[in-house]
């Protein structure tokens, strides 16, 4: 049938013509080159043939059929396109499909759709279709089948009455459940997203696969979209808790709470999820959970499918207007998006705006958390597997015993370890703030006490390294000892230098980054060097407190 209307075709035109069979062998799509434009129509090939024709009669009968009315389209192509026949538009909308956070149900999970365009012919006093599908197909149990089926192109702002040959604009869409001849949607054809024109098809097939790769798109980027998301809902719990379905609630309850009574009312559901005491984090969670059927559903239909008005009344003015702003989108369809983002006001409060300040700050500060604790992580394994290896060296097999300085740089590798779990336990994404660093002088003067000064003999020769603070230009240059200063707010080279060449190391524990003073004690440990933490930040202050504790344990740091 391809080949014969083809040549039919040819024959009967003066423009180039192709004819080709569909993918699935239910459709032919004749296309037309008209002023260095490309012009599409499809014939569909949903027939039976009876045991009682000859076929190759029937397949002429059909060819004759079908080359007649696609003369006679393009007859009202160029009637309707005098000037420009390349110019086609072309608009885009979707199947209706039932919207699973909404109370329908649907009683016959099998869809067959009918799809026309109509208007009244005020001259003939009757309704004028154009049919585009005369039955599609849809198992609601298999939607992920069905992803291109239910996208439907409308070609064309208008067409003619084949009773008075009057050029009419088109007025309506019309889809009708093919079996029961309900109608399921009747949609304004000016109020339909447009797609492009006919001369531009390659870019519309662009766009068309875009939005059925819009999920695929959204599980890339989905962590900000729910961390933001989230974040809002919670600060404005109770006002969108209050925009969540029945069903919504209903689904996500038994998981934070035993025991549901079946069928409670909506009303009822949100007391029990208005009393539970959940924290931030939970709260969050609790949104994620209720809010994926939804988000899931938005995506599967893709935005040439959303309708603002009757989502906006399902969804809640303020969960409706976070979802259709700021839900993940292909670049490609941005400039669909844009038509319907100015459905809602472009006027956002201070506080929504604080709000997306602080969400974005919070992005910034998971993504520094998870790095350190990577770190740390990575530290605590170390940390583990230098103890086993100090265990096995220092094992005698004679008597069993280990050297005392092994054995305390285990226990002080231990007590590293407690401390790293400690440090571990506390990076949670719900801290707000950065860790702030103070940048501190240290301040030199003297004590007057001769017994103070004379205890600074226990550091002849000795280098000092200070980390958290850093000395004046004018401070002055010791003779007996010498002492090294790093502020410790970058961990840059000079740092891990000043821990290589120090003999003593102090960290001013209000003045320095646990950073730093987890690689300053790491280092200490393995390569058996002494550490101190003190509050002061006055240098014969804490050389004083250092060298009595020096003392103390009886070692003159030889």
């Amino acid at each position: 049938m391809a080949k014969r209307m083809g040549e039919e075709l040819q024959s009967a035109c003066q423009y180039p013509v192709q004819c080709k069979v569909g993918t699935d062998y239910l459709n032919i799509t004749t296309s037309f080159e008209i002023a260095g434009e490309v012009i599409t129509g499809n014939a569909e090939m949903k027939f039976f043939f009876p045991d009682t024709v000859i076929d190759d009669e029937y397949v002429e009968e059909l060819t004759q059929d079908f080359v007649s009315k696609t003369l006679e389209h393009l007859d009202q192509y160029r009637l309707t396109n005098p000037a420009n026949p390349g110019a086609q538009k072309v608009y885009v909308t979707t199947i209706p499909l039932v919207n699973p956070i909404s109370q329908q149900d649907v009683e016959d999970p099998i869809m067959q759709v009918s799809v026309h365009t109509e208007v009244y012919c005020p001259t003939c006093e009757k309704i004028v279709r154009d049919n585009i599908h005369s039955s599609i197909k849809i198992d609601l149990n298999k939607l992920h089948q069905h992803k291109e089926d239910i996208i439907i192109k409308v070609i064309g702002d208008s067409l003619v009455c084949g009773d008075c040959k009057h050029v009419l604009q088109k007025e309506k869409l019309i889809m009708k459940d093919a079996t029961s001849n309900q109608i399921i949607a009747d949609r304004d054809v000016g109020e339909l997203l447009l797609l492009g024109t006919m001369s531009n098809q390659g870019e519309m097939q662009s766009f068309i696969i875009s939005a059925m790769g819009h999920e695929d798109f959204f599980h890339e980027h989905e962590e900000a979209f729910w961390n933001a998301y989230s974040y809002v809902a919670a600060r404005k719990w109770e006002v969108f808790l209050q925009e969540l379905t029945k069903r919504e609630l209903a689904k996500v309850l038994p998981e934070f709470v035993t025991a549901i009574p079946v069928d409670l009312s909506k009303e009822r559901l949100l007391l029990l999820a208005k009393g539970l005491d959940l924290n931030e984090q939970e709260k969050r969670t609790f949104w994620v959970k209720a809010n994926q059927l939804a988000i899931h559903h938005y995506l599967f239909i893709t935005l040439f499918g959303w309708n603002m008005k009757q989502d906006s009344l399902l969804l809640g003015p303020n969960r409706a207007e976070f979802i259709f702003r700021y839900l993940p989108m292909p670049e490609e369809l941005k400039s669909f998006h844009h038509v319907h983002d100015s459905y809602f006001s472009n006027e956002r409060s201070d506080e929504i705006i604080k709000l997306q300040d602080r969400m974005e700050q919070q992005q910034q500060r998971i993504r520094t958390l998870q790095q350190e604790n990577g770190r740390l992580t990575e530290k605590l394994g170390q940390a583990y597997s230098r103890i086993s290896e100090q265990e096995a060296s220092s094992f005698t097999l004679s008597n069993e015993v280990r050297n005392k300085s092994d054995i305390l740089k285990i226990q002080q590798l231990k007590g590293l370890i407690e401390e790293l779990k400690t440090e571990l336990t506390k990076l949670t994404p719900i801290k707000q703030e950065e860790e702030q660093v103070q940048k501190v002088v240290l301040t030199e003067e003297q004590s007057e006490d001769e017994e103070v000064r004379s205890i600074y003999e226990i550091f002849m020769g000795k280098k000092i390294l200070i980390l958290g603070g850093y000395r004046s230009k004018q401070s002055r240059e010791e003779k007996e000892y010498t002492i090294y200063t790093h502020d410790a707010r970058n961990l840059d080279p000079q740092f891990y230098e000043l821990l290589k060449n120090a003999d003593i190391i102090i960290t001013l524990t209000r003045y320095i980054s646990h950073r730093a003073m987890w690689e300053a004690k790491e280092y200490a440990i393995l390569e058996g060097k002494r550490i101190y933490f003190t509050a002061f930040t006055n240098i014969p202050t804490i050389l004083t407190k250092v060298a009595k504790e020096l003392l103390e344990e009886g070692d003159k740091g030889n």
